[in-house]
C-alpha cells in the first residue's frame, strides 16, 4: 500500500512551484485550500430506519456513535450514555442488550455529556458468535484506578496552571454467557487503561480487521485508534503534549495489540510485526503516530487498505491510509501543511519523514469535523461504488465523496478528489444532512456513518434517536460500457474500454486491483471517453477486476499468449467477439457476468 512519488515530469512541476512558494514560506496561509468543491451531479436519500429510545439516565435523545452487524445478522449500536442496543432483524424494534454501569460501576457518568467521553466505541471478535466476547471503550475517573499508560508531563490549563487528567479511557473483554442472546449476562475485565488529560480527543474507535482469515497474522488482533489528547476545546495551544509525535506516548496513535492476553497472565500482548516492537525508546503497540483525532478506522475490502479519518484543527480535514511505522506529521504537519501553533504554512522545500491524506478538504469560513466513513462496495447506489463516502458533522452540515483510486499514482502529497454530495429526504425533496436530523440547515448533525455486512451504509446521529438507512437519490445518469473497442496489442500489452456517460458533467470513478496496470487517459468528467489501460509489466496470469462507475469488468490473463494475427468485434445481439487481423491477445474479459474468450 506505499505511495509512490509523482512522475519526473509532474515532479518538476511541482519542484518549480515549491521553489516559488519558497519566496513565502514564512507567511501563513489563511485559506489552504481555496478551491471550490464541485458538486456531485446524483445524490444520495436519507429513509429513516429505526429509532433508538431515550438514554434511561437523563430521558434526553441518545448520543448514537457506531453501527456494526454482526455474522448472525444482528444490528448494534451504542448510546455514549452506557447503553448497547441490539436490533435482531429488519422487522425487530431496538432493544437494550448491554448496560455498560450495571457491570462496571466506575463508568464515568460525570462527563456524560462532554461530547467525547463515555461509552465511545465497541467491537466483536471474529469468532464471537462462539466465544461470545467483544470489546468496548468507556470513560472512567482517573482515580481509582492505575493507568497503563499514564502522561509523563504536567498537563497545561489556561492561565498556564497545571490540572489533574480528565479521565481514563478503559479498554474493556465481556464475555456472553450465550452469544445468541436477547440480553447479555456475563462478565467483564479491564485490558488496559489510557490517561487522559482533556475531555476531548480520546479514544476513537477500536476495531478488527475484517478481511483477516482464521490463521493469518492479523486475525483477532485489535485496532485502538487514539486522540493527542485534545486541547480543552482551544483552551490551550494543540497538541499541548506534544503527544502525537511522542512514541513513548498512546497519544496520537494507532495501536495495535492482541487483547485476549498471553500465557504468563497478561491483559493483552503484543502481536509480531508491530514496526516499533524491537525499540527501546518507542512503545511497542504503535502501528502508526502523528494523529490529531482518529476517531474513525475501516478496511476497503477490494484494495485491504486501512483508513483513518482524522478530524483537523483549523484547516484541514484528512482521510488517511495507514500504514505501519508511518508518521502522519501532527502537530508538525495538518494536511499538506506545516502546522505551527494553530497556523498553517506552506512545506518546506526539504520536506521528509510524513504521510500525507490521500483526501482532504478545508474549512474556509466554516467550521469542520470530518465524520468518518467508508469506500462504498454495496450495490443499492451504483453511482457511489468505489467511493470513499463521509461527512463533515459540525454546522458545515455537507456530505461528500472521493474515488478511492487509484491510490497506488498519487504522489506523496496529491489528494483525490472531493465532490459534494446532494442529500435528498424520503420524500424526495432536496434538504441537508441537518434539515433532515435537525430540522434546519446549518445546524451541527453529529453525524456518524455505519455499514452492515452487504456494505450498504447507514447514518445516525446524536440529536434524535433514528438510524437513517441510505439509498439512491433521484438524479441517476446511467453509464454504459461498450466492449466493441476492448483491444491488446504486441506493443503496449493493454486494452481499452469505451464508456457512455448520459450526463455531460458525470465524473468518473475508475479503479483496479493490479498495480501492475497503468491507466493512460482520459480526463474524468467526460461525457464519452475511451479509456485506455496498458501492463507496466509483463502480466501473470490470473483475474484482474475493474469498476467503471460502479460498473465491473473482469480481466483474466491467459496462461499463456495466443495467436498473434487476431482482432475482435463485440456482436452486442448475440454476445460473441469475431476475431481476426493483427493483435496479440492474452486477456479474457467478462461484463455483466458474461465471459468472452480471447484467443484462449
Amino acid at each position: 500500500m506505499l505511495r509512490i512519488r509523482l512522475p519526473a515530469a509532474r515532479a518538476c512541476a511541482f519542484l518549480f512551484l515549491a521553489a516559488a512558494s519558497a519566496l513565502h514560506a514564512d507567511a501563513p496561509l489563511a485559506d489552504p485550500l481555496p478551491d471550490p468543491i464541485a458538486e456531485a451531479p446524483w445524490g444520495i436519500t436519507l429513509e429513516p430506519w429505526k429509532r433508538i429510545p431515550a438514554s434511561p439516565a437523563n430521558q434526553q435523545p441518545p448520543r448514537l456513535n457506531l453501527f456494526r452487524q454482526t455474522p448472525d445478522e444482528r444490528f448494534f449500536v451504542n448510546d455514549q450514555r452506557g447503553y448497547l442496543y441490539v436490533i435482531e432483524s429488519e422487522a425487530a424494534a431496538p432493544r437494550l442488550y448491554l448496560e455498560v454501569a450495571a457491570h462496571f460501576p466506575q463508568f464515568d457518568w460525570i462527563t456524560q455529556d462532554a461530547r467525547q467521553t463515555g461509552f465511545s466505541s465497541f467491537a466483536f471478535h471474529p469468532e464471537f458468535a462462539d466465544n461470545g466476547i467483544f470489546y468496548t471503550v468507556v470513560s472512567a475517573p482517573a482515580t481509582p484506578g492505575t493507568a497503563t499508560f499514564a502522561g509523563k508531563r504536567p498537563i497545561p490549563s489556561s492561565g498556564g496552571a497545571s490540572r489533574q487528567p480528565s479521565h481514563h479511557d478503559v479498554l474493556l473483554r465481556w464475555q456472553a454467557d450465550d452469544p445468541g442472546a436477547p440480553a447479555f449476562s456475563g462478565s467483564v475485565v479491564e485490558v488496559l487503561r489510557i490517561e487522559q488529560p482533556y475531555a476531548d480527543h480520546n479514544v476513537g474507535e477500536i476495531a478488527f480487521n475484517p478481511l483477516a482469515r482464521k490463521g493469518e497474522a492479523d486475525y483477532g488482533i485489535l485496532y485502538v485508534a487514539t486522540g493527542d489528547g485534545g486541547w480543552v476545546f482551544k483552551q490551550v495551544s494543540p497538541d499541548p503534549q506534544r503527544a502525537a509525535q511522542d512514541l513513548m506516548s498512546p497519544l496520537g496513535k494507532i495501536l495495535r495489540i492482541d487483547p485476549e492476553g498471553g500465557e504468563a497472565g497478561e491483559a493483552y500482548t503484543v502481536p509480531p510485526g508491530n514496526p516499533f516492537a524491537d525499540e527501546a525508546d518507542a512503545l511497542p503497540e504503535i502501528w502508526a503516530y502523528g494523529l490529531r483525532n482518529p476517531h474513525r478506522l475501516n478496511w476497503d475490502r477490494v484494495t485491504g487498505g486501512l483508513f483513518a479519518y482524522d478530524i483537523g484543527g483549523d484547516y484541514i480535514e484528512e482521510i488517511n491510509l495507514i500504514e505501519p511505522g508511518g508518521n502522519y506529521g501532527w502537530s508538525k504537519r495538518e494536511g499538506t501543511f506545516r502546522h505551527e501553533e494553530e497556523l498553517v504554512f506552506p512545506l518546506p522545500a526539504d520536506d521528509g519523514g510524513f504521510l500525507y491524506p490521500v483526501a482532504q478538504y478545508g474549512h474556509a469560513d466554516r467550521n469542520g469535523a470530518i465524520s468518518g466513513g467508508f469506500v462504498y462496495r454495496g450495490n443499492a447506489i451504483p453511482e457511489l461504488f468505489g467511493y470513499f463516502v463521509y461527512a463533515d458533522f459540525t454546522n458545515r452540515d455537507e456530505l461528500f465523496a472521493s474515488p478511492a483510486a487509484p491510490l497506488n499514482g498519487l504522489g506523496d502529497i496529491e489528494t483525490l478528489p472531493v465532490y459534494s454530495l446532494p442529500v435528498f429526504n424520503s420524500q424526495g425533496h432536496r434538504t441537508t444532512l441537518a434539515g433532515i436530523i435537525r430540522g434546519q440547515s446549518g445546524q451541527r448533525t453529529d453525524l456518524r456513518i455505519g455499514r452492515d455486512r452487504n456494505e450498504e451504509l447507514y447514518f445516525l446521529n446524536k440529536h434524535n434517536g433514528w438510524i437513517y438507512r441510505v439509498k439512491p437519490g433521484p438524479l441517476r445518469p446511467e453509464t454504459r460500457l461498450s466492449t466493441q473497442k476492448i483491444r491488446t496489442g504486441p506493443q503496449a500489452h493493454g486494452f481499452a474500454i469505451t464508456v457512455a456517460l448520459d450526463a455531460p458533467d458525470a465524473f468518473l470513478s475508475v479503479e483496479w486491483t493490479d498495480p501492475a496496470i497503468t491507466l493512460d487517459g482520459p480526463a474524468f468528467g467526460e461525457r464519452s471517453s475511451t479509456l485506455r489501460f496498458r501492463y507496466t509489466a509483463n502480466p501473470s496470469p490470473g483475474e484482474r477486476l475493474l469498476w467503471v462507475n460502479g460498473l465491473e469488468v473482469t480481466v483474466r490473463v491467459a496462461d499463456a499468449p495466443a495467436a498473434k494475427k487476431q482482432s475482435w468485434y463485440f456482436d452486442p445481439d448475440n454476445g460473441w467477439i469475431w476475431i481476426d487481423a493483427e493483435f496479440f491477445p492474452s486477456a479474457w474479459f467478462a461484463e455483466y457476468g458474461s465471459w468472452f474468450s480471447v484467443g484462449g
